[in-house]
């Protein structure tokens, strides 16, 4: 096998990957020193040719049995050709590793596909998420390890400390909002931001840009770890989106709304208060000041992220 030939030339094993900015973290010079890294996103490419998809599947199998990798890295397990690294794993009995990717809803896991494990090893970002999915998942032969966030793992968390300047400058980080009414609740919450004299920015979903996109707010291109990590706005508003670890993870001041009102049962809601159930017209300065709490911050970022690894390294295969 090609796996067994590199590994007689250099003493490395391969890994095939899935591009993913929480599997990036992984390729560094700390776990090359012991593993060959290679995307798998050529193969699939390569492979389109075949043009039918069960044609295409066989043929990606096919090439990574003759491959052989030691683990295929992804960030899910829900896709087709996640499917196919998780037959492959099974067959060779080799690893496929998921990347846990997002703090799904606030925390917890509604979507059925995400549920149940396919994969052979999972890095969770917390205790919490590796009970969980122990929990719904009790037969499985999926080890759950608590791993930490890999974006987070490459940072020196006390290099970044919170500040007592007053709120100025506020970045608003939704998720992707598909229904008109809940961009609607969100629009109003923005105007209002504005008119207590707030200087107010919207990062917006992907999503949002490609199906829904937001008309009569300020949007920015910068992507929202670059403006976290550099502290560039007072304060930071999201819903039940990952975003919101992100800002607590380099110590911004945060607050929590939920434009979707009728979907707010998460763990996000259980730390912080939706300022979507509140009156709009009874927002004020004061009072937007008065609702940040480090400390119930903290503790949500502990409870869902709390994790760590040292280099993100791979010292469970």
């Amino acid at each position: 096998m090609f796996n067994q030939f590199i590994f007689f030339l250099f003493n490395k094993q391969i890994i095939i990957y899935e591009n993913h900015r929480n599997v990036a973290p992984l390729l560094n010079n700390f776990n090359k020193h012991k593993f060959i890294f290679i995307s798998a996103n050529p193969i699939w490419k390569i492979l389109t040719v075949l043009g039918n998809r069960k044609l295409r599947d066989k043929a990606v199998l096919m090439v990574l049995k003759i491959i052989n990798p030691i683990a295929i890295l992804s960030m899910n397990w829900v896709s087709n050709r996640q499917h196919i690294y998780y037959v492959f794993a099974k067959q060779k009995r080799r690893d496929f590793i998921v990347v846990q990717h997002g703090s799904y809803v606030g925390g917890i896991i509604t979507d059925e596909a995400h549920k149940y494990a396919q994969c052979t090893i999972m890095l969770c970002w917390s205790s919490f998420f590796v009970t969980t999915f122990k929990q719904l998942n009790p037969f499985a032969i999926t080890r759950f390890i608590e791993y930490g966030n890999p974006v987070y793992n490459m940072y020196d968390r006390d290099n970044f400390g919170y500040t007592n300047t007053p709120i100025n400058s506020i970045l608003l980080l939704p998720t992707y909002m598909k229904e008109n009414h809940v961009v609607e609740r969100f629009k109003d919450f923005y105007h209002k931001l504005v008119s207590l004299g707030f200087t107010v920015v919207v990062g917006q979903h992907n999503y949002q840009k490609r199906f829904n996109p937001l008309g009569g707010v300020v949007v920015t291109d910068t992507t929202s770890l670059e403006l976290l990590k550099a502290k560039k706005f007072d304060l930071i508003i999201s819903d039940h989106s990952s975003a919101l670890l992100d800002a607590i993870f380099f110590k911004n001041k945060i607050l929590y709304f939920n434009a979707d009102v009728e979907n707010t049962q998460n763990k996000y809601s259980q730390f912080l208060e939706n300022m979507a159930s509140l009156k709009t017209d009874a927002i004020s300065r004061d009072m937007i000041t008065n609702l940040i709490h480090i400390k119930n911050q903290e503790a949500l970022f502990k409870e869902l992220a709390g994790g760590y690894t040292k280099d993100n390294s791979i010292t469970f295969l």
